[in-house]
């Protein structure tokens, strides 16, 4: 019998990093043994490859480089075309990622169409307003939009409008990544050991929506350490406030470390941080592998999924954006409150275990799939939400 085939049309996949790309490779592995799955992306090279990865095909198109965040790939359209979807093939479009839709709107695939909003067009604001029309016709023509968060729904610009077509399907994260052990648990007592107590910790990219510089101009009034995990455009400006501001022995930057590093941090940390400022943050879905790990949340109040992630008082805390004494007088009050610490660190895991694990998150995508291939009817198709 064969399998309704899903063509998921992203930006980058596995092993290349990122939120949108670890959330892709989770779904399609959870999902390839129900679905016959094809993965369109950007290569990082000028040339094409095509494989197979963990029982997943992959095409990752010839890229040129980068204009606006987004891949260049001029022969993206004639691999979707290839691809010779019919009228019961889903294609699953990633945004942001104007590449894409481009090559959506040039090959013209028959297939039904489903969006997997991620997140608005923050930054490039006069492109956003050069590319609003066509970006609602993509909405118009779209069976179905995902949305991360009701928050993104309520809040984002292009959304509000289409809200009848949207169904919330979250991130999700595979809980045995983040799983302890004796050897995560001995890497973890290394880092305390070398820091102390007292470990906040931040996991990200060094980019200009991370709000780094606020946590920065709290960590003056932060007590402990603070850990600062990954790497970005921004690095070496970071690195420059922590030493003009004399904060070489309390802020500490790490990259390039590895995924069973990356968990003995959490496993480590007494609280963790996202200090995010700018929409583009839509969903924080470092959160999740904190509160895997039973960390208590200190995050800001953006108009996203952030604050739905870790809600205020449940998980952790939540803050105003680019408020650096609240930040800090937070931090210090989870710092000195171990039994709160504990009791928003036992919620936030259970808060995953109960609505973003991957395979409950799959299970929403195969709902989703399910409605768009098989009801006709839109009224009856999204009666009834999935989250």
């Amino acid at each position: 019998m064969s399998r309704d085939r899903i063509i998921q049309l992203g930006k980058y996949y596995y092993p290349e990093p990122g939120g949108m790309e670890t959330h892709l490779y989770d779904t399609c592995c959870q999902l390839k043994d129900k679905f016959d799955i094809q993965v369109l992306v950007a290569n990082t090279k000028p040339h094409t490859v095509s494989e197979e990865v963990e029982g997943v095909q992959v095409t990752r198109v010839a890229n040129l480089g980068e204009a606006f965040s987004s891949p260049i790939c001029p022969t993206l359209p004639f691999h979707l075309h290839q691809l010779n979807s019919n009228p019961d093939t889903i294609i699953q479009l990633h945004f942001p990622n104007p590449m894409a839709h481009l090559a959506y709107l040039i090959a013209r695939p028959a297939g039904r169409l489903v969006i997997e909003w991620h997140s608005d067009i923050v930054r490039q604001k006069i492109l956003s307003k050069l590319y609003q029309r066509q970006l609602v016709r993509l909405l118009q023509r779209a069976d179905c939009i995902l949305a991360t968060s009701p928050y993104y729904i309520k809040y984002s610009p292009f959304l509000q409008k289409f809200a009848d077509k949207c169904v919330v399907v979250p991130r999700g994260i595979n809980l045995k990544k983040f799983a302890n052990s004796s050897t995560i648990q001995s890497k973890a007592e290394e880092t305390r050991q070398n820091y102390g107590d007292g470990i906040t910790l931040f996991v990200g990219r060094f980019i200009y929506y991370k709000g780094l510089e606020t946590l920065l101009e709290a960590a003056k009034k932060i007590r402990g350490k603070i850990l600062l995990v990954g790497d970005g455009p921004l690095r070496n400006k970071i690195k420059n406030i922590i030493k003009n501001s004399l904060l070489e022995d309390k802020v500490f930057l790490h990259h390039g470390v590895c995924d069973q590093e990356l968990v003995s941090f959490y496993h480590a940390c007494d609280v963790f941080v996202l200090p995010s400022n700018q929409r583009s943050e839509a969903f924080g879905l470092v959160q999740l592998e904190a509160m895997a790990c039973s960390k208590p949340i200190i995050s800001t109040n953006l108009k996203t999924g952030v604050p739905w992630v870790n809600q205020h008082g449940v998980t952790g805390l939540v803050v105003p954006v680019d408020n650096a004494d609240k930040l800090a007088q937070a931090v210090n009050y989870l710092l000195t409150n171990i039994e709160e610490r504990l009791r928003l660190g036992q919620n936030g895991r259970r808060r995953v275990l109960e609505n973003f694990t991957i395979p409950k998150v799959a299970r929403k995508l195969e709902q989703v799939y399910e409605q768009v291939l098989h009801t006709r009817s839109r009224k009856e198709q999204y009666a009834e939400k999935l989250f």
